[in-house]
Protein backbone atom coordinates (compact mmCIF):
# COMPACT_ATOMS: atom_id res chain seq x y z
CA UNK A 1 0.00 0.00 0.00
CA UNK A 2 2.96 2.27 0.92
CA UNK A 3 4.51 1.82 -2.64
CA UNK A 4 1.82 3.77 -3.71
CA UNK A 5 3.16 7.08 -2.22
CA UNK A 6 5.89 6.93 -5.13
CA UNK A 7 3.47 7.93 -6.89
CA UNK A 8 3.82 11.37 -8.39
CA UNK A 9 -0.17 12.24 -8.71
CA UNK A 10 -0.04 10.62 -4.72
CA UNK A 11 2.63 12.27 -3.51
CA UNK A 12 1.12 15.57 -4.75
CA UNK A 13 -2.31 14.25 -2.96
CA UNK A 14 -0.46 13.62 0.12
CA UNK A 15 1.40 16.98 0.48
CA UNK A 16 -2.27 18.60 -0.23
CA UNK A 17 -3.97 16.24 2.24
CA UNK A 18 -0.78 17.58 4.57
CA UNK A 19 -1.33 21.55 3.90
CA UNK A 20 -5.13 20.81 4.77
CA UNK A 21 -4.32 19.59 8.08
CA UNK A 22 -1.99 21.92 9.08
CA UNK A 23 -4.58 24.41 7.92
CA UNK A 24 -6.96 23.59 9.66
CA UNK A 25 -5.37 22.44 13.36
CA UNK A 26 -3.68 26.54 13.04
CA UNK A 27 -7.48 27.32 12.62
CA UNK A 28 -8.75 25.29 15.17
CA UNK A 29 -5.44 26.92 17.53
CA UNK A 30 -6.67 30.50 16.47
CA UNK A 31 -10.43 29.73 17.61
CA UNK A 32 -9.55 28.11 20.93
CA UNK A 33 -6.79 31.10 21.66
CA UNK A 34 -10.20 33.42 20.69
CA UNK A 35 -11.75 31.21 22.91
CA UNK A 36 -9.43 32.23 26.20
CA UNK A 37 -9.15 36.25 25.08
CA UNK A 38 -13.36 36.21 25.58
CA UNK A 39 -13.33 34.03 28.57
CA UNK A 40 -10.78 36.24 29.94
CA UNK A 41 -12.42 39.25 28.88
CA UNK A 42 -15.53 37.86 30.28
CA UNK A 43 -14.45 37.32 33.83
CA UNK A 44 -12.99 40.89 33.92
CA UNK A 45 -16.69 42.12 32.96
CA UNK A 46 -18.39 39.54 35.54
CA UNK A 47 -16.33 41.52 38.09
CA UNK A 48 -16.98 44.86 36.99
CA UNK A 49 -20.69 43.74 37.15
CA UNK A 50 -21.07 42.23 40.28
CA UNK A 51 -18.92 44.85 42.08
CA UNK A 52 -20.29 47.67 44.21
CA UNK A 53 -21.19 51.23 42.02
CA UNK A 54 -17.75 52.98 41.17
CA UNK A 55 -17.84 56.72 40.68
CA UNK A 56 -16.29 57.17 37.25
CA UNK A 57 -14.94 60.61 35.94
CA UNK A 58 -16.96 61.63 33.13
CA UNK A 59 -14.05 61.98 31.14
CA UNK A 60 -12.66 58.36 31.44
CA UNK A 61 -12.85 56.66 28.02
CA UNK A 62 -10.89 53.45 29.31
CA UNK A 63 -11.89 49.45 28.74
CA UNK A 64 -12.00 49.19 32.09
CA UNK A 65 -15.48 51.40 31.87
CA UNK A 66 -17.24 49.01 29.71
CA UNK A 67 -20.09 47.31 32.13
CA UNK A 68 -18.83 48.97 35.46
CA UNK A 69 -21.37 49.15 37.50
CA UNK A 70 -22.50 52.95 38.63
CA UNK A 71 -25.17 55.10 40.41
CA UNK A 72 -25.74 58.54 38.92
CA UNK A 73 -27.66 60.96 40.91
CA UNK A 74 -29.66 63.56 38.88
CA UNK A 75 -32.57 65.23 36.90
CA UNK A 76 -34.08 63.78 33.65
CA UNK A 77 -34.33 66.47 30.92
CA UNK A 78 -37.83 65.58 29.21
CA UNK A 79 -36.81 66.76 26.02
CA UNK A 80 -33.14 65.19 25.21
CA UNK A 81 -34.79 61.82 24.66
CA UNK A 82 -34.15 59.87 21.73
CA UNK A 83 -34.90 56.22 20.08
CA UNK A 84 -31.80 54.50 19.10
CA UNK A 85 -33.04 52.37 16.17
CA UNK A 86 -31.98 48.89 15.52
CA UNK A 87 -31.84 47.10 18.87
CA UNK A 88 -32.95 43.41 18.87
CA UNK A 89 -34.20 41.64 22.12
CA UNK A 90 -35.74 38.34 22.34
CA UNK A 91 -35.85 38.21 18.98
CA UNK A 92 -37.73 41.40 17.85
CA UNK A 93 -36.64 44.36 17.00
CA UNK A 94 -36.87 47.49 18.37
CA UNK A 95 -35.21 50.84 19.83
CA UNK A 96 -33.01 51.74 22.78
CA UNK A 97 -35.41 54.67 24.84
CA UNK A 98 -32.37 56.81 26.05
CA UNK A 99 -32.43 59.93 27.87
CA UNK A 100 -29.72 62.59 28.89
CA UNK A 101 -29.58 62.77 32.69
CA UNK A 102 -28.79 66.31 34.18
CA UNK A 103 -26.55 65.90 37.14
CA UNK A 104 -24.42 68.57 39.46
CA UNK A 105 -21.23 67.27 37.89
CA UNK A 106 -22.65 67.28 33.74
CA UNK A 107 -24.59 65.28 32.11
CA UNK A 108 -25.16 60.84 31.05
CA UNK A 109 -27.04 59.86 28.98
CA UNK A 110 -29.16 56.60 30.09
CA UNK A 111 -30.63 54.10 28.26
CA UNK A 112 -33.83 53.58 30.18
CA UNK A 113 -34.84 50.02 28.47
CA UNK A 114 -36.12 48.74 25.23
CA UNK A 115 -39.30 49.80 23.39
CA UNK A 116 -40.66 47.25 20.50
CA UNK A 117 -40.17 48.71 16.99
CA UNK A 118 -44.55 47.77 16.51
CA UNK A 119 -44.75 50.45 19.34
CA UNK A 120 -41.89 52.74 18.87
CA UNK A 121 -42.89 53.42 15.47
CA UNK A 122 -46.73 54.37 16.08
CA UNK A 123 -46.13 55.94 19.74
CA UNK A 124 -44.18 58.20 21.76
CA UNK A 125 -41.65 56.69 24.36
CA UNK A 126 -42.67 56.71 27.80
CA UNK A 127 -41.71 60.10 29.60
CA UNK A 128 -39.12 59.97 31.76
CA UNK A 129 -39.69 60.22 35.57
CA UNK A 130 -39.87 63.88 36.78
CA UNK A 131 -37.99 64.78 39.57
CA UNK A 132 -33.83 63.79 41.08
CA UNK A 133 -33.51 60.09 41.35
CA UNK A 134 -30.36 57.87 41.50
CA UNK A 135 -30.10 55.82 37.97
CA UNK A 136 -28.80 52.65 39.22
CA UNK A 137 -27.16 50.80 36.13
CA UNK A 138 -23.91 50.04 34.11
CA UNK A 139 -21.53 52.40 32.13
CA UNK A 140 -20.68 51.49 28.61
CA UNK A 141 -18.08 52.69 26.18
CA UNK A 142 -19.36 55.04 23.44
CA UNK A 143 -19.91 53.69 20.04
CA UNK A 144 -17.74 55.09 17.37
CA UNK A 145 -20.56 55.60 14.69
CA UNK A 146 -22.56 58.62 13.77
CA UNK A 147 -25.26 59.33 16.11
CA UNK A 148 -27.05 59.74 12.95
CA UNK A 149 -25.80 58.05 9.84
CA UNK A 150 -28.40 58.74 6.97
CA UNK A 151 -30.63 62.11 6.51
CA UNK A 152 -33.61 60.23 6.25
CA UNK A 153 -33.47 58.64 9.98
CA UNK A 154 -37.00 60.39 11.71
CA UNK A 155 -36.66 62.85 13.16
CA UNK A 156 -36.19 61.76 17.71
CA UNK A 157 -34.45 58.83 16.20
CA UNK A 158 -30.67 57.99 16.22
CA UNK A 159 -28.49 55.42 14.58
CA UNK A 160 -26.21 54.71 17.10
CA UNK A 161 -25.26 55.33 21.20
CA UNK A 162 -22.80 58.07 20.59
CA UNK A 163 -22.96 60.05 23.79
CA UNK A 164 -21.60 63.71 21.60
CA UNK A 165 -23.11 62.96 18.83
CA UNK A 166 -26.53 62.50 20.34
CA UNK A 167 -25.92 66.06 22.55
CA UNK A 168 -25.27 67.67 19.24
CA UNK A 169 -28.99 66.53 17.98
CA UNK A 170 -30.85 67.62 20.87
CA UNK A 171 -28.82 70.71 21.86
CA UNK A 172 -27.98 69.50 25.08
CA UNK A 173 -24.83 70.48 27.08
CA UNK A 174 -21.84 68.07 26.71
CA UNK A 175 -22.17 64.74 28.12
CA UNK A 176 -19.88 62.00 30.18
CA UNK A 177 -17.39 59.86 27.38
CA UNK A 178 -19.71 56.92 28.70
CA UNK A 179 -22.82 56.20 28.82
CA UNK A 180 -25.36 54.28 31.04
CA UNK A 181 -27.08 50.83 30.34
CA UNK A 182 -30.22 51.63 33.25
CA UNK A 183 -30.47 48.48 35.54
CA UNK A 184 -34.63 49.01 35.93
CA UNK A 185 -37.29 51.31 34.50
CA UNK A 186 -40.88 50.01 35.57
CA UNK A 187 -41.93 51.51 31.88
CA UNK A 188 -39.44 49.58 29.29
CA UNK A 189 -38.20 46.59 29.37
CA UNK A 190 -34.73 46.10 30.25
CA UNK A 191 -31.74 45.74 28.72
CA UNK A 192 -29.69 42.07 29.10
CA UNK A 193 -26.45 41.97 30.55
CA UNK A 194 -23.79 40.42 28.34
CA UNK A 195 -23.66 36.27 28.90
CA UNK A 196 -20.14 34.48 28.30
CA UNK A 197 -19.75 33.92 24.24
CA UNK A 198 -16.41 31.36 24.38
CA UNK A 199 -18.68 27.92 23.41
CA UNK A 200 -19.63 29.26 19.81
CA UNK A 201 -15.52 29.72 19.34
CA UNK A 202 -14.50 26.21 21.24
CA UNK A 203 -17.54 25.12 18.69
CA UNK A 204 -15.25 26.21 15.71
CA UNK A 205 -12.19 25.14 17.16
CA UNK A 206 -13.39 21.80 17.16
CA UNK A 207 -15.67 22.12 14.15
CA UNK A 208 -11.94 22.39 12.40
CA UNK A 209 -10.22 19.39 14.32
CA UNK A 210 -12.92 17.60 12.86
CA UNK A 211 -12.60 18.63 9.46
CA UNK A 212 -8.70 17.99 9.91
CA UNK A 213 -10.04 14.37 11.01
CA UNK A 214 -11.83 14.14 7.70
CA UNK A 215 -9.09 14.85 5.49
CA UNK A 216 -7.39 12.05 7.59
CA UNK A 217 -9.71 9.69 6.96
CA UNK A 218 -10.20 10.31 3.39
CA UNK A 219 -6.84 9.89 2.92
CA UNK A 220 -6.20 6.29 4.17
CA UNK A 221 -9.63 5.89 2.94
CA UNK A 222 -8.63 6.45 -0.98
CA UNK A 223 -4.98 4.87 -0.08
CA UNK A 224 -6.52 1.46 1.20
CA UNK A 225 -9.43 1.59 -2.19
CA UNK A 226 -6.49 2.14 -4.76
CA UNK A 227 -4.37 -0.16 -3.23
CA UNK A 228 -6.99 -3.00 -3.11
CA UNK A 229 -7.66 -1.68 -6.84
CA UNK A 230 -4.12 -2.38 -7.97
CA UNK A 231 -3.87 -6.05 -5.95
CA UNK A 232 -6.71 -7.17 -7.45
CA UNK A 233 -5.42 -5.81 -10.91
CA UNK A 234 -1.97 -7.98 -9.88
CA UNK A 235 -4.21 -11.04 -8.88
CA UNK A 236 -6.00 -11.15 -12.03
CA UNK A 237 -2.78 -10.52 -14.21
CA UNK A 238 -0.78 -13.30 -12.79
CA UNK A 239 -4.47 -15.51 -12.65
CA UNK A 240 -4.06 -15.10 -16.66
CA UNK A 241 -0.55 -15.48 -16.80
CA UNK A 242 -0.96 -19.03 -15.02
CA UNK A 243 -3.56 -19.89 -17.59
Amino acid sequence: MLSLLRNPRWQAFTAAALIAIVAFGLLSLWQYNRAEEERIEFSAISERLESPPASLAYTDASDAVDWQRVQVTGEYDPDAQLLIRNRPQSGSNGFWVTTLLLTDEGATWVVRGWLPAAIGNLEPAPAPPSGILTVDGYARKPETAPARKADDVPAGQASAMNPEGLSELVAGPRPSSWYVIAANDPELTPVPLPEPTDSRNLSYAGQWLLFAAVVIGGWFFFLRREAAEVSAEHDQTDSTAAV
